[in-house]
């Protein structure tokens, strides 16, 4: 197949093109703000790249001619973002989604994968299903904190707006960290800190709870579903089997890295999530999924990652 995977430079699009490249002709649209590319060589040579924004509605026309499948990835994320840029989330997730799922009618391509997110599952979500309500903050005391998961939200509403015309698969992946992440992922940034021993933050008391997915894992799951992409339908993408708080986080990538780096808490800025563990039963139920790494393993994969390209 042709596949235009946008927002293909982040972590979890570089991921996705990295898998499918041998064997589809893949191409890549981004605006780089983040760039897991310059990790990967081999990749940056195989692949179609050209940068471009989802705010450019010709733009996007233009890239999505002659293509048979689109990967949708592309987003303004990362916690320390949303107070910041909160007009600026909204309107490019939610006006960019439009503005592909536009392209993708005027172009005629009707197959469509769409990378959500957990966090529209809200602040305490416990093995929620797919189909259980979503309940986010009040716009006027929290919309900067919920502004990601509004657009995310708001992006779903809209590809289910399509449905007559696009097939598509809405993922929501719960936690995914490891080999090429970029942005501000908690294993990645405590690991990077551990490795030089230098203190570690932790807001709170370090009680919020995280169920933590290895890359490869997540890659299993979505091979699974582009492989049934004629199907539509949201999945949750996770690993509640290695569930754990972020102090006992920070301890044991302490202990695995013999890290002398303390842990140091602080109030949070704003409201946190305190409990995240996805409820997995639908891909395992119809697919046979089942994540194999361990965050042990996990955390030591990474570790050697983060050693020879972040430090």
């Amino acid at each position: 197949m042709r596949i235009l995977i946008i927002g293909g430079a982040g972590f979890l699009g570089s991921s996705i093109a990295e898998m499918l490249y041998k064997n589809h002709e893949i191409r890549i649209y981004d605006n780089f703000r983040r760039d897991s590319l310059k990790y990967n060589e081999i990749l940056r040579t195989k692949v179609c790249i050209s940068k471009g924004d989802i705010s450019q509605r010709i733009e996007i026309i233009e890239a999505m001619k002659n293509v048979d499948l689109v990967i949708h990835c592309a987003a303004i994320a990362g916690v320390s973002q949303y107070g910041k840029v909160t007009k600026e989330i909204m309107e490019t997730n939610v006006i960019g989604t439009y503005n592909i799922l536009n392209a993708m009618n005027i172009n005629g391509v009707n197959k469509l994968i769409f990378l959500s997110t957990s966090e529209v599952m809200g602040q305490f979500s416990y093995r929620k299903k797919e189909s259980d309500d979503i309940i986010l903050g009040v716009p006027q005391k929290e919309m900067g904190r919920w502004s990601y998961a509004i657009s995310k939200i708001a992006s779903e509403y809209i590809i289910e707006g399509f449905r007559s015309d696009i097939n598509s698969i809405v993922i929501r992946p719960y936690n995914i960290y490891g080999l090429g992440q970029t942005g501000e992922g908690a294993v990645k940034t405590m690991l990077i800190k551990a490795l030089k021993d230098e203190d570690i933050l932790i807001y709170g008391d370090g009680s919020q709870i995280r169920s933590w997915c290895y890359i490869s894992d997540f890659l299993d799951g979505f091979n699974f579903l582009f492989n049934n992409i004629q199907i539509d339908g949201t999945y949750n993408i996770g690993n509640p089997f290695e569930t754990v708080s972020s102090l006992e986080l920070a301890r044991k990538i302490i202990r695995i890295t013999g890290s002398k780096s303390r842990i140091v808490c602080k109030e949070h800025p704003s409201c946190d999530v305190m409990v995240r563990v996805p409820n997995i039963d639908k891909i395992i139920n119809e697919y046979g999924y089942h994540p194999k790494i361990t965050l042990e393993e996990g955390i030591k994969k990474t570790a050697e990652w983060v050693k020879g390209n972040l430090l």
